[in-house]
């Protein structure tokens, strides 16, 4: 997806205000129990990629989650991918990828966030991980892209 590109609000908003998400469909989902040893620690990645199509876009997000006990070994590993399909209405021009990319980092992150966390949470206590709950998605460094949806949010 398109990196650090300035993303003129109105553009952004305006996909907003004509896109639907449509579902939110698990792909991927795995979880492998290395050791009976309990966790310590937990890494978190999570990546995305987006596929744009006439009037909609697919956003795929995986989020790895890699357990490690005291010493550095790992314990478990769970992987979670999830595909969010949203329409985008009307007749207008489909937007340029900047702007699907902002939508991805603005919107479809935080749609998709939850059930990423609850697949991982669900994975987790089937493999003996009981309570492991991920946290909030919050972005190193403020916001990813120049625009940004506080005038819809009444910010």
């Amino acid at each position: 997806m398109a990196d650090k590109e300035t993303v003129r609000r109105e553009d952004l908003i305006g996909l907003v205000e004509r896109s639907e998400l449509i579902s939110i469909l698990a792909q991927e989902v795995s979880a492998v129990r290395h050791s009976a040893e309990s966790p310590s620690m937990a890494t978190i990645s999570l990546g995305a990629e987006m596929s744009p199509g006439e009037r909609c876009v697919d956003y795929k997000f995986t989020l790895a989650s890699k357990m490690k006990a005291s010493d550095d070994t790992v314990v478990a590993d769970i992987n979670v991918a999830v595909v969010a399909r949203f329409n985008v209405l009307g007749d207008e021009q489909m937007a340029n990828e900047a702007v699907l990319s902002a939508f991805a980092n603005e919107v479809a992150s935080m749609a998709a966030y939850p059930y990423l966390r609850q697949y991982t949470y669900d994975l987790a206590a089937r493999i003996g991980l009981p309570n492991f709950t991920l946290g909030l998605l919050k972005r190193p460094g403020g916001n990813q892209v120049a625009a940004s949806l506080d005038v819809i949010l009444g910010m």
